[in-house]
């Protein structure tokens, strides 16, 4: 205190407003200091986020499994990485990196930095860790309140003084896709054991279909219904379709499963596959036929292309790839966007493109080009661009158009994109709108097929045969 006294005296004297600038400079050394002792600046958290910090410090102190998981994460974490970030690690007590997740949690990463000093980059790695363990606290504190509602009631407590989300249980049967309407007979969700199961359940579809024909499982009113309010990306069997050339790196073509799930993207949270795909329930209506699970996944079948159908046990893939996925709505797709691209797909950009009305826009003016044989040559954005220039849209909407097409390019929203979970039904024998619904995956980590195959978190259907 002697010290700020004195310096903001000195600083005083030689200013034309005394009073203000001793004061300020006062004020200023006493923060700098009050900073250094807290790890981070007060008046950049607002009185909730103290709250919820303190609620989730105290769920560390008071629970013991909890605490124990969270050391032994940062334990991990250090071992898992190069020789000059566990000692970087290994610098800072155990702690501190605990302190930073809980406040980078609350604040964003505002408020940790002066508790963190060189350990500032670690805050974005420690994100989602914070953003987990800040639901954990808002759940234990919301289950604690209405724990001391019921004690106070005594005896007189009743589930109807609980609160209550308002759902809607709606259960179908296996032909309910012919008229639309909800069937009041059985759940038709089809749950495999393992991934052998899942093979036999296809093999017998396979016959079914064959005997009587294709009938989708779900109509468009039940799709609509588990895009609204369902998670397919919960499911823990999930199916990836894609060309049996890709189960190969193009540079090492001769290396078996050197592939991976999809196209390499680097993104802020990492560096993996990309793709779209849906859950093994979605899908196992329409068993390994090629042309009928392209037409359900909006996609144009190719009699001459050899197809495979992987499927994934979401459950001993997911820590080997830091999978993250999304439903294919406009709203997730577009925070997908912003989030991991934000220098290429800004909010200020998805929010003028990732609407109906400009994905129909899109949609016209990319087939009107590959009417047009703009992409015999060359599949690209220039090459969209020049078909653009035949038209007579503003420079300004030929800029939006242009940046689309790097969209579909980078993340696969193509130009039949609907926005709504769902995907297209190209298959001109049924008559629905809708195939399945669908998500968008980022592994965040680059691992090939044959590392999930060692794993056992795949299986493969090669060279798949139309029935």
């Amino acid at each position: 205190k002697m010290q700020h006294h004195a310096r903001a005296l000195h600083a005083a004297w030689e200013s034309e407003d005394f009073t203000k600038t001793y004061s300020e400079t006062y004020v200023k050394g006493e923060k700098r200091e009050l900073v250094e002792a807290l790890g981070f600046d007060p008046t950049q958290i607002t009185e909730q986020q103290i709250d919820e910090a303190m609620a989730m410090a105290n769920l560390v102190i008071e629970d013991p499994s909890l605490h124990d998981m969270l050391y032994q994460f940062v334990k991990d974490y250090a071992e898992a990485q190069h020789a000059i970030e566990i000692t970087n690690v290994a610098g800072t007590a155990a702690f501190e990196l605990i302190l930073t997740i809980i406040m980078a949690a609350v604040t964003g990463g505002v408020g940790a930095v002066a508790a963190i000093g060189s350990k500032a980059h670690l805050i974005k790695k420690f994100q989602k860790v914070g953003d987990l363990l800040s639901d954990f606290a808002k759940a234990t504190r919301k289950l604690k309140l209405e724990g001391k509602k019921r004690k106070a009631k005594g005896n007189s407590a009743k589930f109807s003084d609980m609160e209550a989300d308002q759902v809607q249980a709606k259960k179908t049967d296996a032909h309910g896709a012919e008229d639309g309407k909800v069937s009041k007979k059985a759940n038709k969700k089809v749950e495999p054991k393992n991934l052998t199961d899942a093979k036999s359940i296809l093999a017998a579809r396979r016959e079914e279909i064959a005997a009587n024909g294709y009938t989708p499982k779900y109509s468009d009113a039940e799709l609509q219904d588990i895009a609204k309010n369902g998670d397919i990306g919960s499911d823990r069997y999930q199916v990836r379709f894609m060309e049996t050339s890709y189960l190969n790196h193009r540079d090492t073509p001769d290396v078996p499963l050197s592939g991976s799930m999809g196209r390499s993207m680097t993104g802020k949270s990492g560096t993996g596959a990309k793709y779209w795909s849906t859950s093994f329930d979605q899908l196992e209506d329409a068993d390994t036929d090629p042309r009928l699970i392209s037409q359900k996944l909006g996609l144009t079948y190719d009699p001459n292309v050899n197809y495979s159908l992987l499927i994934v046990d979401s459950q001993a893939a997911a820590p080997l790839t830091g999978v993250k996925s999304v439903s294919a709505t406009f709203e997730n797709v577009s925070e997908f966007a912003n989030t991991e691209l934000p220098d290429d797909f800004p909010k200020s950009f998805t929010d003028k493109v990732m609407t109906p009305e400009f994905q129909a826009e899109y949609s016209s003016q990319y087939k009107a080009a590959q009417d047009a044989g703009a992409f015999a040559d060359e599949w690209s954005a220039n090459e969209f661009e020049n078909h653009l220039n035949t038209t007579d849209l503003s420079g300004s909407d030929k800029a939006l158009m242009k940046q689309r097409f790097e969209m579909h390019e980078t993340i696969g929203n193509n130009d039949d994109y609907l926005g709504n979970g769902l995907t297209k039904n190209n298959n001109p024998t049924v008559n629905q709108e809708y195939g399945v619904v669908e998500t968008l995956n980022f592994e965040r980590n680059e691992v090939n097929l044959s590392q999930l195959d060692q794993k056992n978190a795949i299986t493969i259907l090669p060279g798949l045969s139309p029935i």
